[in-house]
């Protein structure tokens, strides 16, 4: 029961949109040197597109079976990494996707999975790739994706301002130095 299922993960969270939180966390355990979150609006499907690309690590073949088995992780828990539930690949489903589309590689190799709305999906082998791109597909009305472009800015600025990797929101720098005064 995928509905069931996201909205017992979803519990967690007092803001669905902290799953990019999730997404930004994976980039920075991937190793990218920079994360751009780019969004786009399809005024005739009426979709709003919002994309989380990373030049990390990206998943070889062997590494994407394990990326579809919830709370597993390929991640090296012995590195100093921040997630290794596997989880945070569901959490963007309680935003009511209709698409989650992973484009990932390893730079010798490419897939690209296709997650639908009930959690059902296919795995595609696609030329090279280097790095992550997670690209969400939403069912929102023009206004409606105006206001969730603004509350995507203000949470990944929130959660995520003092990571040390680049972070870009639609072009804009959200990072800022964590400093503190004093001997």
């Amino acid at each position: 029961d995928s509905q069931g299922l996201t909205e017992v993960l979803m519990g967690q969270f007092a803001e669905p949109l902290l799953c990019f939180r999730e997404l930004v966390q994976n980039s920075v355990d991937a190793g990218a040197s920079a994360i751009n979150i780019e969004t786009g609006y399809d005024i005739e499907r009426e979709l709003l597109r919002v994309n989380v690309l990373d030049d990390g690590a990206g998943m070889s073949k062997e590494n994407v079976g394990v990326y579809l088995t919830l709370f597993d992780s390929t991640k090296d828990t012995e590195i100093d990494t921040i997630g290794c539930m596997g989880a945070g690949k569901v959490f963007a489903h309680a935003l009511g996707l209709e698409n989650q589309i992973v484009t990932t590689g390893d730079g010798e190799s490419g897939h690209q999975l296709t997650f639908n709305s009930d959690l059902s999906g296919e795995i595609a082998e696609i030329e090279p790739y280097q790095g992550t791109d997670v690209e969400l597909l939403l069912p929102l009305k023009r206004y409606k994706a105006r206001a969730f472009n603004k509350k995507l800015f203000e949470v990944v600025q929130q959660w995520c301002k003092y990571v040390k990797t680049p972070i870009y929101v639609n072009g804009e720098s959200i990072n800022r130095p964590f400093d503190i005064s004093g001997d």
